[in-house]
């Protein structure tokens, strides 16, 4: 029987804001990050704070990151052609991947140098290290604030990295105060510690996630068991296998699957029923469902064909 392939139209496009939109925003958050490396550089040196140094080690590693996905997001954009007939959604997911290591190695040098002043701490500026933890936060918000309006992988991996410097220069700020009144100098290195650790977890099940999608992993939230189930549930469905399920970008998921039917149904009855399973697949956020008709018990010729999952 003859093959059916067919890819709605009707996509979702949540994960498509205005191109222009997603750019400014990296853009913006580029910009604002590499200053304030170099701020942070500076004011690190003139604090003798390892917190603030270790940070500007960090940013100077997140701006080039940031560019690079900047670049790669303003790529993803582009429609499908001959070389890649999906089109380049996936430019996003490896950005995100890439940041993600970015910021775990940052954190491996974070910890590694504030390791070394926790055991021979030295004296820092207490009031310089309250200024810039001021400037930090309100620098980070405004980059955070930019970067979020958008929730796909790879802006949130950007945005995390705000999130992740405003709640450390929370932590420097807290700190500051209690040098200045306490002079207990081992604070700074054990805040960049703390924060190296909370970066790292976080990095981490970022990068896990892009890689996940990489790796052409299932869409979170969709049991390949239960649209197994539901698909074989309508009339005139006896059998499904080969189903292949997964996302492109995290928002974008495709499906291929083999459907069996019974009997000999002429061509409006095939039609009916392709109609009720792209249906289902829309119904559970699947834009893109390929459909092989095969008569009942045809078995499948494929290389490594999947046999039927419920």
């Amino acid at each position: 029987m003859a093959h059916e392939h067919h890819a709605s139209h009707s996509h979702d496009h949540a994960h498509g804001h205005s191109h222009g939109a997603s750019g400014g925003g990296l853009g913006v958050a580029f910009l604002l990050n590499s200053l304030f490396a170099v701020v942070e550089l500076v004011g690190g040196l003139l604090t003798n704070s390892v917190s603030i140094l270790s940070d500007a080690l960090h940013d100077a590693g997140d701006s080039l990151s940031i560019a690079l996905a900047w670049i790669l997001e303003r790529r993803s954009h582009r429609k499908a052609d001959a070389a890649y007939t999906f089109g380049y959604r996936r430019l996003s997911i490896l950005s995100a991947l890439i940041l993600s290591a970015v910021l775990l190695a940052g954190a491996v040098a974070m910890g590694y140098f504030a390791i070394g002043r926790l055991r021979h701490p030295e004296p820092v500026h207490a009031r310089g290290m309250l200024a810039l933890a001021v400037l930090g936060i309100l620098v980070n918000s405004v980059a955070a604030w930019r970067v979020s309006r958008r929730s796909d992988l790879q802006h949130r991996a950007v945005s995390l990295h705000f999130i992740e410097d405003i709640l450390g220069w929370v932590a420097v700020l807290v700190g500051a105060i209690v040098i200045h009144f306490t002079a207990w100098v081992w604070i700074d290195p054990a805040l960049s510690i703390a924060i190296a650790l909370w970066v790292s977890i976080n990095a981490f099940r970022n990068g896990r996630e892009a890689l996940h999608i990489l790796l052409q992993g299932g869409p979170p939230g969709i049991r390949e068991a239960e649209l197994t189930r539901l698909l074989l549930a309508e009339p005139g469905v006896s059998g499904i296998h080969d189903l292949h399920l997964w996302t492109l970008d995290g928002h974008f998921h495709v499906l291929t699957a083999h459907v069996e039917v019974a009997g000999n149904p002429d061509l409006s009855a095939l039609d009916e029923v392709k109609t009720r399973l792209r249906r289902i697949t829309s119904e559970l956020h699947i834009p893109h469902a390929t459909f092989e008709i095969e008569p009942q018990g045809a078995g499948c010729t494929l290389r490594d064909c999947r046999p039927e999952t419920v």
